[in-house]
């Protein structure tokens, strides 16, 4: 559950969100499976080399009032 800022009326609202992770990766492993030009390196300047990162997807799932 978490509490937004409603950019319509300026109010707090409640919403539930789902959040699943979906993959960790390595950069190479990435760069293999989807070519270079596919892959921001940019992502990986924190992440020491071979390390994954994690990406997620976030899904709304309701709003609660």
């Amino acid at each position: 559950m978490y509490r937004v800022r409603n950019t319509d009326s300026g109010r707090l609202e409640n919403m539930a969100i789902n959040i699943d992770k979906i993959a960790a990766v390595t950069y190479d492993c990435l760069v293999k499976e989807l070519g270079d030009g596919c892959v921001d390196r940019n992502l990986w300047n924190d992440v020491p080399a071979g390390e994954p990162i994690f990406f997620y997807s976030f899904k709304l799932d309701k709003f609660v009032k």
